[in-house]
């Protein structure tokens, strides 16, 4: 359920933030959409620390979310 949320408001927030007309709002929205990665990735430490997810998916979510952060993270410096 949490994994879902944090999941939904990365893509979320990047949707609002590409329809703001000024660049503070956008930025605003990709680094609300960064926290949200960061989230998930907590998320996902927590559920391996209680043996809820396998070590293969473990290093897929964290890779996929490592791209996304670090989009995130180029586009709100820029």
């Amino acid at each position: 359920c949490w994994l879902k949320r944090a999941t939904l408001s990365i893509s979320l927030n990047i949707a609002e933030g590409s329809g703001k007309m000024s660049e503070g709002d956008k930025k605003r929205y990709y680094s609300i959409a960064r926290g949200s990665a960061m989230e998930c990735a907590a998320i996902l430490d927590a559920l391996e620390i209680l043996k809820i997810i396998s070590e293969k998916d473990l290093f897929i979510g964290k890779s996929k979310l490592s791209f996304i952060a670090g989009i995130l993270t180029k586009i709100c410096r820029n």
